[in-house]
């Protein structure tokens, strides 16, 4: 996929990261059709670059697609740098060597947890810029009340997780005719 990078795995939700691949590329085109006359190209590159006398595209609608909301876990305990760091340097004390182990165990859990989070600030981020753009966003995502993963073969799970996605779809309603009414460009953007 050449300079194209996962957003699931950089930023946890690729929809950021189109935006600003879109915006790129808007500003690639502009770039040519201002400095660059298609006589000036070679034929065998004319097809590469497509049309840049066309004007740039103004990004319309954002819909973004997620792969299912996990179960809310309660708060968690803060972890104490402080203690990780005091009990690696009193080794002699084994009470305080455990819990220096498990406040970094903690740490790393916690770690692991934040870089696949894909909700909350991670979306809000998305739907913050397309609202200054005045650009329509909708995120379909249904919750799950059981985190499988994606190869996951349990007919019994996998049913579960199409009816809770029938539910959050029939819930959804409202959201979901507003798309379809601007997708069918019955609604004016």
């Amino acid at each position: 996929y050449g300079p194209y990078l996962d957003g699931g795995i950089i930023s946890n939700n690729p929809t950021l990261d189109m935006l600003n691949e879109f915006e790129s590329y808007q500003k690639v085109r502009k770039f040519l059709r201002k400095h660059v006359k298609r006589s000036d190209i070679p034929d065998s590159e004319r097809s590469e670059l497509g049309s840049i006398n066309e004007a740039t595209s103004k990004l319309s609608l954002v819909v973004s697609l997620g792969t299912g909301k996990g179960r809310v876990i309660g708060r968690q305990t803060m972890i104490d740098f402080g203690q990780v760091a005091s009990g690696f340097a009193t080794v002699f004390s084994p009470i305080e060597l455990v819990r220096s182990i498990r406040a970094a165990r903690d740490f790393f859990k916690k770690l692991m947890q934040q870089s696949c989070h894909t909700d909350d600030y991670i979306l809000d981020r998305a739907q913050a810029w397309c609202s200054s753009l005045g650009i329509p966003y909708f995120r379909i995502n249904p919750p799950l009340t059981t985190i499988f993963s994606i190869d996951d073969k349990r007919d019994e799970q996998l049913v579960n997780a199409l009816w809770q996605t029938k539910l959050y779809m029939r819930a959804m309603k409202d959201q979901l005719n507003e798309l379809a009414d601007i997708l069918d460009g019955t609604d004016q953007i």
